[in-house]
């Protein structure tokens, strides 16, 4: 069973059952891999990390504006997601490139230190900076990055187009935010998850699988926690389409369902799709993953009525404390 309050527990306690079952001693194991819900439950129930964004002047309602389309086309009653950062949070500098990477503009002069001093004041976790066209040329934000980390001692400071650089602001600007989001709580995990199974005696390399239905090791899926939002959910499409290979069947609907999320796969021809795009609660997320829609609605999830009396279910869960009614 999870153990919500440190999820790496869980698997130190698995893994001395797992080893004797399977009849190996821990100097016999090769490789571990390992897939993991942490940070797509962390997206799903607003649990991340209180961020701030450093944005070109004029650039400051990105995350609101988004695609300037409607949460849903048939209905003006619906609402779009909250953004990941207030908009008191997001700070704009002068700034900025022209679209072939021309520098426009540099920061003002007290520019960056007002702006670290405002995010001093609010006790961010986390900082992303994503200027206008950095993507046309990457060190330019980088160098503005680095000037706001010298600015905030112990607050890891990310430039967008090192996660992601291509175009269009809001997409570039939401993954990287994405992957602050995550970032301290997965390294937190990742460090107790490589102390734990070193204290097993086990020596093997970890590695954590991604959401293209590959891996990654410790090292990248800390510097890159974005990749792993679809660990767990990709890892059971991948097995489904080899088990979907040995039966007469070729197309498949995937149902994942944890303690949080409930994650939906198509395989067809017995492979998994892939795609550049999918939904994580609410937001998309653009890079390379196996198609996986995940919603808020698990078996921990949490019935509630809102304000209109409707019933409604998740996406906060209960966790595994002490665990779903039907255990």
């Amino acid at each position: 069973p999870s153990v919500p309050e440190d999820p790496s527990r869980s698997v130190e306690r698995g893994l001395p059952a797992l080893m004797e079952r399977a009849g190996v001693k821990p100097s016999e194991i090769d490789l571990i891999v390992h897939g993991t819900t942490l940070a797509l439950n962390t997206i799903i129930q607003r649990r991340g990390a209180k961020l701030g964004l450093v944005v070109s002047k004029g650039n400051r309602g990105v995350l609101e504006i988004g695609r300037a389309q409607l949460a849903n086309a048939f209905s003006f009653a619906l609402q779009k997601e909250e953004p990941l950062v207030p908009r008191r949070l997001v700070l704009a500098t002068e700034a900025r490139l022209l679209r072939d990477g021309t520098v426009h503009a540099r920061p003002a002069e007290g520019e960056l230190q007002q702006i670290a001093k405002t995010f001093r004041a609010a006790k961010v976790d986390a900082v992303t900076v994503m200027l206008l066209h950095s993507y046309a040329n990457p060190d330019f934000e980088q160098g503005v990055a680095d000037e706001v980390r010298a600015l905030l001692p112990g607050v890891p400071v990310t430039a967008s187009a090192r996660i992601w650089p291509e175009r269009r602001e809001y997409e570039r600007c939401l993954v990287s935010l994405i992957n602050a989001y995550i970032q301290p709580l997965m390294e937190d995990y990742l460090a107790s998850l490589q102390e734990r199974v070193g204290g097993l005696g086990i020596t093997a390399p970890i590695y954590i699988t991604a959401n293209n239905g590959g891996s990654l090791s410790l090292q990248t899926a800390r510097s890159r926690p974005i990749d792993t939002i679809l660990s767990g959910p990709a890892s059971g499409v991948v097995a489904a389409a080899i088990t979907a290979r040995r039966t007469g069947f070729r197309h498949f609907i995937t149902v994942d369902m944890g303690g949080t999320s409930a994650d939906m796969s198509v395989i067809q021809d017995g492979e998994p799709e892939n795609t550049t795009r999918t939904q994580v609660g609410e937001f998309p997320v653009i890079v390379p993953v196996v198609n996986v829609s995940a919603i808020g609605a698990g078996g921990g999830s949490i019935v509630w009525v809102d304000s209109y009396g409707v019933i409604k279910v998740g996406p906060q869960s209960a966790g595994a404390s002490p665990g779903p009614v039907c255990y």
